[in-house]
């Protein structure tokens, strides 16, 4: 510690400073769009920068929610089905559970890393010109290193967006998962909701 003083005023204490670096670690996956298509049948359709926004943050809270949570905590964080319609929820939630989320890998890493190219998006517009649905495709490939050697996942991802009730939600889905774990690639496994 410095102390300095000033003849006539008092003692003046300063505080060691220290500089404190966080560890260096992987930018965690930011899901970014790519291609915009879009289509109408009717008056031209223009997808406003608000939905972009509105469906890719869904998007991006699924992917960081249901795929890479359950990897580095090992479980899914709570409200990750909410992006879906009440009619697919049901299928994510039970019966495509294990193509959907990584819930069922049964594995817990620190830290996985993710890459992903851009994500595209598709709208289709009602002769009104008013967006009637959106859809964002997106692969990307998870790796991580285990006791049984490198763990790598490949995930092709559509998810297709209507607006429900006001509010834009998962209406169908299509999802292409292949894993391996320190053995040759298995199979894809599809599902489709």
């Amino acid at each position: 510690m410095v102390s300095t003083s000033d003849p006539g005023s008092e003692a003046v204490a300063r505080r060691p400073t220290t500089l404190t670096r966080s560890d260096p670690r992987e930018p965690r996956l930011r899901l970014r769009i790519g291609d915009v298509h879009a289509l109408s049948i009717g008056r031209h359709a223009y997808l406003h920068d608000t939905t972009r926004v509105t469906v890719l943050r869904k998007t991006q809270r699924y992917v960081d929610r249901a795929i890479i949570a359950p990897l580095e905590r090992g479980h899914a964080i709570p409200g990750w089905a909410k992006m879906f319609d009440r009619r697919v929820r049901r299928f994510a939630r039970k019966r495509d559970v294990a193509q959907v989320t990584e819930i069922r890998m049964g594995f817990r890493q620190k830290r996985v890393h993710v890459t992903a190219p851009r994500v595209r998006v598709d709208a289709v517009g009602s002769p009104g010109g008013r967006l009637a649905l959106v859809a964002l495709t997106w692969s990307m490939t998870i790796t991580a290193r285990t006791s049984r050697g490198l763990l790598t996942i490949r995930r092709h991802t559509e998810l297709t967006y209507a607006r429900d009730h006001g509010k834009w939600q998962v209406t169908a889905y299509r999802l292409d998962v292949s894993r391996s774990r320190g053995k040759p690639k298995r199979h894809a496994r599809t599902a489709i909701a």
